[in-house]
């Protein structure tokens, strides 16, 4: 049952789905946006009825609400045409745009954040003092928050209570922070999925389980990339880019593409042997 709720409402129940009515509240700030909801509603598989009724209360708005004009199939053709509206208006169903969390390490977090920006999806994360990684301060282009504390376990407990869910990508058996990433998560009651970075992902599996817990913000964690130099970012981005894409299918990232992938030149002996998790 959904009751529409606003300063200017009409007196009307409709037996309409409670999200459904949610977005018709939204018809108080414009027509233009109240057409654009009503155009995504009816890929909600609503009844014939049921569309009938929001139409009904798109009537009764329209007569209330100031006229935006005829420009709202203009403004949508012209945000289409861009890459940015394409990305964001491009949502296939069953699918949403996540917000990414990870730790800024080398290898999969790093992965993580790269393929956020490359899918102009919103990321951040907690990171150790000094925005400390294994191949050097965190760049300040990645949306890190230092979390007062050298040890990287402190930050690894902050991303998995800090965010709805963890994804674990594994390659063999890692020695540093990737098990630990698992266990903090299960710890705190948060739904963590396990993924092998050497097996093609299931799509399917991986959004039902998305929509099973409502998953909007979502912590990728994984080996750094001295556990298996030139390798453990390359892998990550493959996965990544196939997981986290709510949009039509993309091809892959092109291996030779991959800046970041070959980190086994820039980690020095010193650093790979430095005991952090």
């Amino acid at each position: 049952m959904g009751e529409i709720e606003t300063g200017t409402k009409p007196s009307l129940n409709y037996d309409i789905p409670s999200r459904a009515s949610g977005d018709i509240i939204q018809l108080a700030m414009g027509v233009s946006r109240a057409e654009v909801a009503l155009r995504a509603l009816r890929e909600e598989s609503l009844s014939a009825a049921q569309i009938a009724q929001l139409t009904e209360i798109l009537s009764v708005y329209k007569e209330k609400v100031p006229s935006c004009g005829d420009t709202s199939g203009a403004i949508l053709s012209a945000t289409a045409e861009t890459d940015v509206g394409q990305a964001i208006m491009s949502v296939q169903r069953g699918k949403r745009r996540l917000m990414i969390v990870s730790g800024g390490q080398s290898g999969v977090d790093r992965a993580a954040l790269d393929c956020a920006a490359d899918l102009r999806l919103a990321s951040r994360g907690w990171c150790p003092a000094a925005r400390w990684a294994e191949d050097g301060p965190i760049e300040p282009r990645y949306s890190m928050q230092e979390c007062g504390s050298a040890d990287p376990a402190v930050r690894t407990e902050l991303n998995t209570v800090d965010s709805d869910a963890t994804l674990v990508l594994t390659k063999g058996n890692p020695t540093d922070g990737t098990p630990l990433t698992g266990e903090r998560a299960a710890s705190h009651g948060k739904p963590t999925l396990v993924l092998s970075l050497e097996q093609e992902p299931d799509l399917e599996a991986f959004w039902n389980w998305i929509a099973a817990y409502d998953i909007r913000v979502l912590n990728v964690g994984g080996p750094r990339e001295s556990f298996a130099p030139g390798e453990v970012y390359r892998q990550a981005r493959e996965v990544l880019d196939l997981l986290l894409d709510p949009t039509t299918p993309r091809r892959r990232v092109a291996i030779s593409q991959v800046e970041n992938s070959d980190y086994s030149s820039t980690l020095t002996d010193d650093r790979i042997g430095v005991s952090r998790r």
